[in-house]
């Protein structure tokens, strides 16, 4: 039997290793292997508000923390593998793991002034635009009158 390995970051791997990194399955002991999820979002502006919808089934929302600093929102999670003992795992295309998402959203932007609401696996942030950045639209003054 030969033993094949890929050196990455200065590590050698075995290729039951790089298949478990990749797939999230480690095949000698049929089990899930934890792994990283970004989280799939949806963002929305209109002059008002900033809307940001993150894909969250499966993941229990009191579990979600949302981190607000400075110009950078950012969310945390977790989704958990369902406990099924006494089988082998023959497909796993479900992703499990802890999930972050993060983005700079600007600083016309109010971060205090969130709002986050949860329903139907998706949860949904909107973030009110400053007042003091809000377009606003001004009337031309005019001083005679233009002949037609």
């Amino acid at each position: 039997m030969f033993n094949y390995y890929i050196d990455y970051n200065g590590k050698s791997y075995t290729l039951p290793e790089i298949y478990a990194l990749f797939y999230g399955v480690d095949p000698a002991k049929k089990t899930l292997t934890k792994t990283n999820i970004s989280l799939a979002a949806d963002v929305y502006a209109n002059e008002n508000e900033l809307i940001l919808c993150y894909e969250l089934a499966g993941i229990n929302p009191a579990t979600v923390e949302i981190k607000a600093e400075k110009e950078e929102l950012s969310i945390k999670a977790e989704k958990l593998s369902p406990n099924i003992e006494g089988y082998n795992v023959l497909r796993n295309e479900i992703h499990y793991g802890k999930c972050y998402r993060a983005f700079t959203v600007g600083a016309e932007y109010d971060l205090n002034s969130l709002e986050a609401n949860y329903e139907n696996g998706i949860l949904q942030i909107k973030v009110p635009r400053k007042p003091e950045t809000k377009p606003k639209t001004f009337k031309v003054n005019t001083t005679k009158q233009l002949k037609e």
